[in-house]
């Protein structure tokens, strides 16, 4: 016999990059649905990375709102990718789940084994933002939310002409109000049980008002912004908005009173747009370390997917001490509503 063996004779040698299953090659459907993961996960990825670091880029801030879902899904598929030995794509889906973490865990509610005492000896304010849908809220139910919580400032987005009666009906509890009613999406308003002093609109396009007015709680002067701004569907609507937040925030810099910002901003705390409002004014987050409370979309079966897109925003000395959401009432929002304190 040959000592040499024929090359036809020796075993093919398997490529290392060929996926098995039990020491045989995966069927094609496996492989299909393996593919179909693997781009999923690359296109997650890279579309919420450059939502980060692409600010003014609307596709990419869009994806940023769903950064809760994006942690989970890297969380998901970070195994899969190490042992499919995809390392590029595993490094990118660890900054993924660490770019979520950095983000969503400071505004969790979570135990803290140093709590601080409560304020004492201020001003306690309860404080609401509700979007009514073009009007179709059930404005009954939100007429009982609002005896049973009692806010002392409500900040309404989509307030129709219709709702000017609602208006009427509320009179004996917000005795103080400044409307710009609109039909569809533009209308705003403002209830307070407190007087209010002042009082113009603002405007980030001009059938898109905004409400400032300086409301006086007990012999001191608060000024109270209400704004809806664009939801961030287009080049367009991103750039209207950067540039209406520019000019809130050098009017809240300006301001010889406290602030608090109220509305709907189609934009969650870790959009970047978000992030770099906040920065400019100095507003502090008025969910950090009391929950995320997704207020968007309010449907029971996808609210598991909800964003929190309305805020209420406070510059100190004024402090949130607690954040809910109301009940659902028809409305694609949830209200949201706040407990602050201003010191004495």
């Amino acid at each position: 016999m040959s000592a040499e063996l024929s090359a036809a004779s020796l075993p093919l040698a398997r490529s290392s990059s060929e996926p098995v299953a039990h020491g045989r090659r995966w069927p094609w459907p496996l492989r299909f649905v393996r593919a179909c993961i693997l781009l999923g996960l690359w296109a997650m990825a890279l579309s919420v990375g450059m939502g980060y670091w692409g600010r003014g880029s609307w596709e990419f801030e869009l994806f940023v709102h769903w950064t809760p879902a994006a942690g989970w899904i890297a969380l998901a598929g970070l195994p899969l990718a190490i042992w499919w030995q995809r390392h590029v794509l595993s490094l990118v889906l660890v900054i993924v789940l660490a770019r979520a973490v950095y983000l969503v865990w400071p505004l969790l509610d979570l135990p803290s084994p140093a709590v601080p005492p409560p304020l004492s000896g201020g001003v306690p304010l309860t404080v609401a933002s509700v979007n009514l849908l073009c009007g179709r809220g059930a404005t009954d139910t939100l007429f009982s939310w609002a005896q049973s919580t009692k806010p002392d400032l409500i900040g309404i987005q989509e307030f129709t002409p219709e709702l000017e009666v609602v208006q009427e009906r509320a009179r004996d509890l917000y005795p103080h109000w400044v409307t710009k009613p609109a039909p569809g999406t533009t209308g705003i308003a403002l209830a307070s049980v407190h007087p209010i002093v002042q009082s113009r609109f603002l405007y980030a396009r001009s059938d898109l008002p905004q409400i400032e007015a300086v409301v006086d709680v007990e012999g001191r002067h608060l000024r109270v912004f209400v704004v809806h701004t664009f939801p961030p569907l287009s080049s367009t609507s991103v750039r209207m908005n950067q540039s209406f937040l520019t000019q809130l925030s050098a009017s809240i810099r300006e301001s010889r009173e406290p602030v608090l910002v109220i509305g709907d901003f189609n934009l969650t705390p870790w959009s970047e747009s978000f992030r770099y409002f906040r920065a400019t004014s100095g507003l502090s987050d008025g969910r950090r370390g009391l929950g995320v409370r997704p207020t968007w979309p309010s449907t029971p079966l996808v609210r598991v997917l909800g964003i929190p897109i309305d805020h209420i925003l406070a510059e100190p000395p004024l402090a949130v001490t607690a954040i809910d959401v109301g009940p659902e009432s028809g409305s694609d929002h949830l209200p949201l509503i706040s407990r602050i304190v201003w010191p004495r």
